[in-house]
């Protein structure tokens, strides 16, 4: 197997994939070899869920493996909430659910993730929601949605990946 063709996902055919990736790595300045898709957009059907890629219901999952972004964003992200303080400034309509976020984030970066969707109100947490919205519309042909995380390296990748799959083998009986 061509060593191009090892990382190609399976929702995309021809230069799609790679259309993606520009489009991604344009915007946020990183590698192309940093971008990948993960989850069932990449494997036809989901570790976790069980249920095959739909393009009607299913997203396409990328995974951004790049510590200059991370750090990036988790720098800013302690700045706009002064230390992690400013919970209310976190994604919820209620303080509990604001809290439970900010709880989250943190657990998500003490694996060496970072999910934007978790991330505190902020012009970078507005750009990064605008971006990925526009994508999603312009491959809506393809997937339900694009959502995007941010890894610190590729061991905190590959163990989240390593986690899918155990978790999916579990299911099947098999570990």
């Amino acid at each position: 197997m061509r060593a191009s063709s090892a990382r190609k996902s399976w929702v995309f055919r021809g230069a799609l994939q790679l259309e993606l990736y520009e489009e991604i790595s344009e915007h946020l300045d990183v590698a192309l070899s940093a971008i990948n898709l993960i989850g069932s957009g990449h494997t036809d059907f989901s570790l976790i869920k069980g249920t095959d890629f739909s393009k009607e219901n299913s997203d396409l999952d990328v995974a951004i493996v790049d510590s200059r972004l991370f750090l990036e964003l988790f720098e800013q992200s302690f700045e706009t909430t002064n230390g992690w303080n400013h919970t209310n400034l976190f994604p919820g309509d209620k303080p509990v659910k604001q809290q439970e976020n900010r709880r989250q984030f943190l657990r998500y970066i003490g694996k060496g993730i970072i999910r934007p969707d978790l991330m505190p109100n902020s012009p970078e947490r507005a750009s990064w929601t605008n971006f990925f919205g526009k994508l999603a519309w312009k491959y809506q042909d393809f997937c339900n949605g694009i959502s995007a995380g941010i890894y610190a390296s590729e061991t905190f990748m590959a163990a989240k990946q390593e986690r899918a799959i155990e978790h999916y083998l579990a299911t099947k009986g098999k570990v």
